[in-house]
């Protein structure tokens, strides 16, 4: 199952997707790419605002 995730950096709100699938957690979104990690017992969805909020704070 593919959900949505949001994050807001710099006051710009950006917009994604992640999945969870056998301890792995990807977060994808159209213009940076994406991250992959292993859920360390951290809820998946603030796993997934994390990433994403790296993603695009690195693009």
């Amino acid at each position: 199952m593919i959900l949505e995730v949001a994050v807001e950096v710099d006051g710009t709100k950006y917009v994604g997707s992640y999945s969870v699938k056998d301890g792995m957690i990807s977060v994808t979104c159209l213009s940076y790419g994406g991250k992959t990690a292993q859920i360390d017992g951290t809820p998946a969805r603030l796993m997934a605002r994390d990433l994403l909020e790296e993603i695009y704070s690195q693009g």
